[in-house]
C-alpha cells in the first residue's frame, strides 16, 4: 500500500479591491510573454452590467486594465487567434435583451501585455461561447448561443488568410 500525500495551497488575495462588485469571469495565461501565467477577468456590476477587462500579472499581481467599455462581459476565452504566438482575448457581451448592440470583441495581444482592440461583430449577442476550429482549416472559430431573448446557436467563421 502506498501513502497518500496530502494536498497544500497556500491562499492568496490577488486585488481586495475589485472595480465592480457584481459577477465575474476568470482566465489564465501568459499575457505579456515572460514564460508566466497571468489572471485575466472580466467582470461586471448588475444591474446596470456595465463591466471592464483587466489581467493581473504574475507574482506582484500588478493590475493592467484592458478595457472599461464592455457591457456583461460574461464570456471570455484566451487563444492565438491570428496565429502570431501571442495569447488574444474573445469577449462576448451577452445583451440580456437589454443591450441593443451588443458585441463581440477579440483583443489582439501584442506579446508584451498590451492588446489591440477588434470588434468582430455587432447585434448578437453571446453566452457560453467556445473557441475550435470547425472544419480543421488552421484558423481559429468561434460557436456560441444567446442567452436572451433569440434562441439559436451561432457560428462565427474566421475567414481571416
Amino acid at each position: 500500500m502506498t501513502k497518500e500525500k496530502r494536498l497544500r495551497f497556500e491562499h492568496t488575495v490577488i486585488d481586495d479591491k475589485t472595480l465592480t462588485t457584481g459577477n465575474s469571469v476568470c482566465l489564465v495565461a501568459d499575457v505579456n510573454g515572460n514564460g508566466f501565467v497571468d489572471v485575466i477577468v472580466g467582470s461586471y456590476t448588475s444591474p446596470p452590467e456595465e463591466g471592464y477587462l483587466v489581467w493581473y500579472e504574475y507574482s506582484d499581481w500588478k493590475m493592467h486594465i484592458i478595457t472599461d467599455e464592455p457591457f456583461n462581459p460574461h464570456i471570455l476565452a484566451v487563444a492565438d487567434f491570428n496565429n502570431d504566438g501571442h495569447m488574444d482575448i474573445f469577449v462576448g457581451e451577452m445583451g440580456l435583451g437589454r443591450h441593443l448592440n451588443p458585441r463581440l470583441f477579440i483583443y489582439l495581444g501584442n506579446g508584451d501585455g498590451s492588446f489591440d482592440e477588434q470588434i468582430i461583430d455587432r447585434g448578437n449577442p453571446t453566452h457560453e461561447a467556445k473557441i475550435t476550429d470547425i472544419g480543421n482549416t488552421g484558423a481559429l472559430d468561434i460557436v456560441g448561443k444567446p442567452f436572451k431573448p433569440k434562441t439559436q446557436v451561432d457560428l462565427w467563421k474566421n475567414m481571416t488568410g
